[in-house]
């Protein structure tokens, strides 16, 4: 990607990351009510989420 200089794998793969992380977020389907991830792909939407608890538990676990 000449924008974030990440390396892809194929050109099918930058098209879809171009879409997912550098296009407009409004037109894709799932969008995180935590942070501005969006993306049209219900699996990698539920691995963002994943992360987000993840990390607040994290959170909380070292708050106590």
């Amino acid at each position: 990607c000449t924008i974030c200089i990440k390396v892809l794998m194929s050109l099918n793969s930058l098209k879809i990351h171009m879409k997912n992380i550098h296009g407009d977020k409004k037109d894709l389907k799932y969008h995180c009510d935590k942070c501005e991830y969006a993306t049209e792909h219900k699996k990698l939407f539920g691995n963002h989420q994943k992360a987000h608890e993840k990390y607040e538990e994290k959170l909380i676990l070292n708050f106590y």
